[in-house]
């Protein structure tokens, strides 16, 4: 028998269960690129990432002369383009799975687009592993702490029970105001170096993961 010792797990899904790090490097570079400027690197995309997304476009653009909303347009038109058939990791899904049948409460809360999410998890094929699927209602990818405490609040679980899974510190940093324990993984928009310096729980992959989350009894 399976079990974990978390009954409600939130996850966030761009970095954390949809490998999207490749993918939103070459977007921002295609941005740029658009506009006749020279690409970034991962170390310069690691040290910009931040919440809202805005702040992250500050180290790029002088946002008084630049159209977030044509930003905004031209992500997901590329964001699109290159996340053709790009899927869940195989393992990541077993495990997501492995969770559901051991009777976890599995929630999604994204910084992403609602309708988009809605679709790239319905193409997943993991759609039914999740009592709720909470995208955002724009696309400024701004704090997520309203919807996770009402989420939290809503799941009828003590908070020990209740555990917040992402790939930025912003996941912690939400943890950490709703006394929710949390877990970091190292392989999405944050390098692992950094994320361990939070204290929290950590995985750099997904059998650590899995040793984190289940446990055979």
């Amino acid at each position: 028998m399976i079990r974990s010792k978390y009954k409600c797990i939130i996850w966030d899904w761009n970095g954390t269960l949809f490998p999207d790090l490749d993918v939103s490097l070459k977007t921002v570079n295609y941005i740029l690129g658009k506009r006749d400027m020279p690409p970034i690197t991962l170390d310069m995309y690691y040290s910009y990432v931040d919440t809202p997304i805005t702040k992250f476009y500050e180290h790029l653009f002088d946002m008084s002369k630049v159209s977030f909303d044509d930003i905004g347009k031209d992500y997901y038109y590329a964001y699109g383009k290159y996340s053709e058939g790009l899927t869940v990791d195989p393992d990541i899904a077993s495990l997501v799975k492995q969770l559901h049948s051991a009777g976890c409460v599995q929630k999604l809360v994204s910084g992403y687009e609602h309708g988009y999410l809605c679709k790239m998890v319905e193409n997943s094929g993991l759609a039914g592993c999740f009592s709720q699927i909470d995208g955002a209602d724009n696309r400024r990818a701004e704090s997520k702490l309203s919807r996770i405490a009402a989420t939290v609040n809503d799941s009828g679980f003590e908070l020990r029970e209740c555990v917040i899974i992402g790939d930025t510190e912003h996941e912690h940093e939400i943890a950490s105001a709703l006394g929710v324990p949390c877990i970091l993984v190292g392989w999405g928009h944050r390098p692992g170096n950094e994320l361990v310096k939070c204290g929290c729980g950590y995985a750099g992959n997904a059998a650590e993961l899995k040793g984190i989350l289940l446990e055979n009894c």
